[in-house]
């Protein structure tokens, strides 16, 4: 079955497995060793004699270190000739990693098409970056990259999918980081020229930007959250999920779920983006609206309403039994709890 598959998940202890997978797997496509105990230097012998590796995630290591680190790549004594050409997706997400060692692996790597780099110490991310780049997932959420970093690198993406830059300037990802407002670097200004790049991808199909606070903040005249709604949003083709607890995954148009909760600056003026500019291009396929936490009132029910999608969704889920709307200010305490009785009373009316 493991020859089969091609693919091995190991448990949280594994002094001994890593060997074991060297000496009887040589042909071991896939490899998750999320949050285990493995040390960087174990996966020498793995990349040197496990050609066909395509897929390896060493996610939330916590000995997992830049000093750590080293002595992988002493271990794999990498010359000009040494590259991971099969690796399609590395996943580095959540270590204490810097350029220094981040970037030495990127460049062994020349084919990666998923790459999660979330929560690290990376700030110039050195990417092989040309037009015929095949990288389709990059996450930097909750990095110290900048914004004209980032700008840089999506400008030579022209096959993105999936684009994670949540809370830019956060660090690491620790709570105090994200609750520190003014770190956040991710401003409208960028978020203008990065729609001006996203709306060329036509394979995008989710942006997430979780908890960047300082969106919004700069004027309520042509706002850059609405820009990106209509121009970029639009051109999306899939569903995204819920990433953290401060979720802020912008997503329109083509997309199933646009989640805007906890943008304090949100206003119902930047839902404008959802209304179609011409007849052609029909009513956005949002199946999902989350808008706690935003300053969205009633001015936003026509943009909402042309979101046809929206409630049918919600007739379709024959098993849902209960509904939280406690944070709802919007609906009254009544109609919150009797809302499946209204809910259907709306279709059933004449």
């Amino acid at each position: 079955m493991l020859s089969f598959y091609g693919e091995f998940f190991l448990s949280y202890r594994c002094p001994k497995t890593v060997e074991a997978i060297v000496k009887h797997c040589p042909d071991l496509e896939v490899i998750n060793l999320n949050y285990t105990a493995v040390t960087p230097i174990s996966l020498a012998p793995l990349l040197h004699n496990c050609k066909a590796l395509q897929v390896l995630k060493v996610a939330g290591i916590p000995n997992w270190t830049d000093a750590t680190f080293g002595k992988l790549w002493s271990a794999l004594d990498v010359g000009e000739d040494f590259r991971l050409t099969n690796l399609l997706t590395l996943n580095l997400r959540q270590n204490a990693l810097s350029d220094a060692v981040v970037n030495p692996v990127l460049s062994i790597c020349p084919n990666l098409r998923r790459l999660d780099l979330s929560f690290t110490l990376v700030l110039h991310p050195a990417l092989s970056l040309n037009d015929n780049t095949v990288l389709e997932k990059l996450s930097l959420t909750s990095t110290k990259v900048s914004g004209l970093t980032l700008l840089n690198i999506v400008s030579h993406l022209p096959n993105i999918k999936i684009l994670a830059i949540g809370a830019l300037g956060g660090g690491q990802g620790s709570s105090a980081a994200i609750s520190n407002t003014s770190a956040m670097n991710m401003r409208d200004q960028t978020l203008r020229s990065l729609t001006d790049m996203l709306e060329k991808c036509a394979s995008l199909e989710r942006v997430s930007l979780v908890g960047n606070t300082m969106l919004g903040t700069t004027g309520r005249q042509n706002s850059a959250i609405e820009d990106f709604i209509r121009r970029a949003g639009r051109r999306c083709k899939v569903s995204v999920r819920d990433i953290l607890l401060l979720i802020m995954s912008v997503t329109a148009g083509r997309f199933q779920n646009l989640n805007l909760a906890g943008i304090s600056s949100l206003r119902s003026s930047d839902l404008q983006g959802l209304l179609a500019e011409d007849i052609h291009q029909g009513a956005p396929q949002i199946q999902y609206l989350n808008l706690n936490n935003t300053m969205v009132d009633d001015d936003a029910a026509p943009y909402i309403a042309s979101c046809a999608g929206l409630f049918p969704i919600i007739d379709a889920c024959t098993e849902l039994e209960k509904l939280d709307l406690t944070s709802c200010r919007g609906v009254g305490v009544v109609d919150r709890r009797r809302f499946f009785e209204v809910h259907i009373a709306l279709f059933v009316s004449p």
